[in-house]
């Protein structure tokens, strides 16, 4: 199991900030001082989630794929104390890269190379992510469900597959449940798999997106 440990990523990240010009300029540079300060004054965990979500708030950071990732593993190292903000994180659509931190988190919560005491906590995350999700952009809606779909035990992930599937306000989050329990299926025991199975006919007829209703139907077919 990989583990990473919170001064590595977190020193990782502030290196790299303060490397890059654009982040000591007038707009950028408040945040990465109170990140420095947060380090020498050896901070509370919850006040260096907080200001790690802020930091992925500007899409400078976002858009940078090393910062991105080692702000995003420092909060999983983070965790309890950074649930409110991986929250924040994954319902936050307000600017352009907002879909490329959802997927960068999302790909973290992978029960593999998990401890077992955050296997909760990430299983709620990528539940909260398909039910609030509005758009494909980034493909972090179809990653939430091929991460629930294959890389969780189905037999963990079926209800809430099947919940979302079927009554998910977001056409997006409800096709790519519907993937999830398409790749469920078939690693499912028989009589699991024929309740999917079931599950994705009655889908495919009643859905009120005719896009969901496509994607059920290919799905049984295949």
């Amino acid at each position: 199991m990989k583990s990473h440990r919170k001064g590595n990523d977190f020193e990782a990240m502030l290196g790299l900030l303060m490397s890059r010009p654009e982040f000591s300029d007038k707009r950028l540079g408040n945040i990465t001082a109170r990140i420095l300060m947060s380090r020498k004054r050896k901070a509370s965990r919850q006040t260096c989630s907080t200001l790690v979500g802020k930091l992925l708030g500007f899409s400078e950071a976002a858009r940078d794929e090393r910062i991105r990732r080692c702000a995003l593993r420092s909060l999983l190292t983070l965790l309890p104390q950074s649930l409110g903000t991986m929250k924040r994180l994954l319902t936050d659509f307000s600017h352009p890269f907002c879909f490329e931190v959802h997927f960068s988190l999302i790909n973290l919560l992978d029960p593999d190379f998990l401890a077992h005491s955050r296997r909760a906590t990430a299983f709620r995350l990528l539940q909260l992510y398909l039910l609030q999700v509005p758009s494909e952009r980034s493909s972090a809606a179809w990653l939430a469900g091929h991460k629930l779909g294959f890389h969780w035990d189905i037999r963990e992930t079926y209800a809430f597959l099947l919940k979302s599937a079927k009554t998910g306000k977001n056409a997006t989050g409800r096709k790519y449940a519907v993937y999830g329990l398409q790749e469920g299926a078939a690693r499912a025991a028989p009589r699991l798999r024929k309740e999917i199975l079931n599950a994705l006919e009655c889908i495919s007829r009643t859905d009120g997106s005719a896009q969901v209703r496509w994607v059920a139907k290919s799905c049984l077919r295949t």
